[in-house]
């Protein structure tokens, strides 16, 4: 039996080491060796299936693996749709769930003599994944929603910029913008001297542009 550790973080690679020592912590409260180990760290959404390491982890699993994450949510913010053929996969290949915020499922890994309370321990753990999941996919459903409500309320105010350019590429763009104004070089010559794109300069003047409009806007009122 190995124990494959899926690391999964959104933003960086740092996330998935703070979650890493959790899961450690974890693991030897519950008495989970981890001697055969092997760590899969993922800097991809949760909510797409096709995920490298997550697919390297099922290819190199055999029956009696453990997955082992910090939280469900981990693993799937999928659709219910997409985490039922994942859930599939899973179960085909003989895998075993275990996630440090379901406590069921490391005690279903202990294997208790009474064959009733293991398939109703299994069954309790089975169905507190599945709320889990489901609640994964809502609040990721949820929070993709609000943004797009922040979105359209910021551009009916006239504040919404849209993505802003880095302060590395913004200052290359102000440098731009002032040589083409002092007639040093023309645009072109600019934006390839400093390498920037055009559309980049034109996003960068564009929210320059928003940013007066909605300061003068402000002094008006």
């Amino acid at each position: 039996m190995t124990v494959r550790i899926y690391l999964r973080a959104s933003t960086s690679e740092a996330d998935a080491l703070r979650a890493r020592e959790y899961i450690l912590e974890q693991a030897l409260l519950n008495n989970l060796s981890l001697l055969n180990s092997v760590e899969y760290i993922e800097n991809y959404s949760g909510r797409k299936v096709a995920r490298p390491e997550l697919t390297r982890l099922l290819s190199e699993s055999s029956s009696g693996d453990i997955i082992l994450v910090e939280q469900i949510d981990r693993l799937t913010r999928l659709t219910s749709s997409n985490w039922k053929t994942l859930r599939s996969e899973i179960e085909q290949k003989g895998l075993k769930v275990v996630a440090c915020d379901v406590a069921t499922s490391f005690k279903v890994l202990e294997h208790t003599q009474d064959e009733m309370q293991q398939r109703v321990l299994e069954s309790v753990n089975s169905m507190l994944i599945e709320i889990l999941a489901a609640t994964a996919s809502k609040d990721y459903e949820d929070r993709r929603r609000r943004q797009r409500e922040g979105i359209e309320k910021a551009k009916n105010h006239g504040k919404f910029k849209g993505r802003q350019a880095n302060p590395e590429t913004a200052i290359k763009c102000e440098k731009v913008h002032r040589m083409v104004n002092a007639g040093v070089e023309k645009l072109p010559e600019a934006l390839k001297t400093y390498n920037l794109g055009r559309a980049t300069y034109y996003r960068w003047k564009s929210s320059q542009t928003q940013t007066t409009a909605s300061a003068l806007l402000h002094v008006d009122q």
